[in-house]
């Protein structure tokens, strides 16, 4: 756990001399939730099928974002040769891979808490009969579970690209294949809580978003050591 800390301390350290990662996703994802929404009428959320068009735009936009803030913060260590410091210390590659899924997780997140609300004013798919703590808890839960399993394949898939060039473009298509069962759970889900649908009926997709996580942080902890040395 103090390793993690330490890995964790690094980043966020790094994040607020330079405040590349967190803008950069930041305006991404605005830009595209803000130029998306004009393509609905106004209103046109509000129905079973624009919620689930909105939540389409929204996570694609989440995805972007990630893989962007992902392959800049690479991009960055490998530039000031951090990346390779440390890979030259004694810290287990699990341990390492960890770290940079939890630093990660957190900058997306820390976006999304910001894109959210800006995508309820603009797609308005909420139903009148959902209450505040409960929508509030229903996309926070959503947003922590597919944003982890975003992340850990992102992570996993930056390194084998960060040798290549268009990082961006290469990455984008090597993790979307793999992360879209947790964008069709997230998109579903994401709906599902705008339109009201009773909690026992999301259960069973945040436990589908659940199970993708850990195996997709199974995996990735065993390959990752594979990956720094490629």
């Amino acid at each position: 756990m103090k390793v993690l800390w330490l890995l964790l301390r690094k980043d966020f350290s790094c994040e607020l001399r330079t405040r590349a990662l967190a803008s950069s996703m930041l305006i991404f994802a605005l830009v595209v939730v803000v130029v998306l929404s004009l393509v609905l009428q106004p209103g046109g959320g509000a129905s079973p099928e624009g919620r689930t068009t909105a939540a389409s735009y929204l996570w694609l936009s989440f995805f972007f974002a990630a893989v962007l803030g992902l392959s800049r913060s690479f991009a960055q260590e490998g530039e000031l040769g951090a990346w390779q410091g440390l890979l030259l210390t004694p810290v287990p590659r699990e341990t390492l891979y960890l770290g940079k899924v939890a630093s990660g997780g957190l900058f997306v997140l820390a976006m999304e808490v910001v894109v959210f609300p800006i995508f309820l004013v603009l797609y308005q798919p909420v139903a009148q009969e959902v209450s505040l703590p409960e929508l509030t808890a229903g996309l926070a839960l959503t947003a922590v579970l597919a944003t982890v399993g975003l992340v850990a394949v992102g992570v996993l898939f930056t390194v084998l690209a960060s040798g290549t060039g268009a990082r961006e473009a290469l990455l984008a298509g090597l993790v979307l294949p793999v992360v879209s069962p947790v964008l069709l759970a997230a998109v579903r889900v994401t709906a599902e809580v705008c339109a009201g649908s009773a909690w026992g009926d999301l259960w069973r997709w945040w436990a589908l978003l659940a199970g993708f996580d850990l195996i997709f942080l199974a995996l990735g902890g065993l390959l990752f050591q594979f990956a720094v040395e490629e």
